[in-house]
Order: C-alpha cells, then structure tokens, then sequence
C-alpha cells in the first residue's frame, strides 16, 4: 500500500521545521491518530534530512547575531539619548 502524497502545506511545515504543525495537519486531512501520523512526520523528516544536508541545524546556535543586535540597540539609544540633551 503506497501513502498518498503530503500536501504542500505539510511539506512547507515540514521544510521549515514545524513538526508539530504538519502532524496536526496530516491527522486533520486524513482522519488518523496521532501515533501514526508522528511516524508518518517523522520518516518525511528523515527523508528530507537525507536530501538536504545542513537543512536543519542540530546544534545550538552560536548566539553571534543576537549580541550584534544587541550592541546596536545600546548603540542607538545611546545616540538617541545623547542627541536629546
């Protein structure tokens, strides 16, 4: 028995990492249980890991971008503080 097709939103799910969106949506489209539409998620996952290499990363971020963003939002109340007085 061969599964029919996931439907682009549950790819999308998928391929943006929103496991738990594209389980609630397969059980939704195909009146299943969540047991078995977990499995379902979870080969499509290993699937798309094994075609994609580096679409998911499994480690932790190296928190760069978030100390930049930070610095500049010192930087610009600094500014915007100076330029008040």
């Amino acid at each position: 028995m061969t599964e029919a097709p996931l439907s682009t939103s549950i790819q999308e799910a998928i391929r943006t990492g929103r496991k738990i969106e594209a389980i609630k949506l397969l059980r939704k489209e195909r009146g299943i249980g969540m047991k078995e539409a977990k499995e379902i998620i979870d080969q499509e996952i290993t699937g798309y890991r094994a075609s994609n290499p580096g679409a998911f990363s499994d480690s932790a971020p190296s928190g760069r971008g978030l100390v930049l963003t930070f610095i500049a939002l010192v930087a610009i109340a600094l500014y915007y503080f100076a330029m008040r007085q």
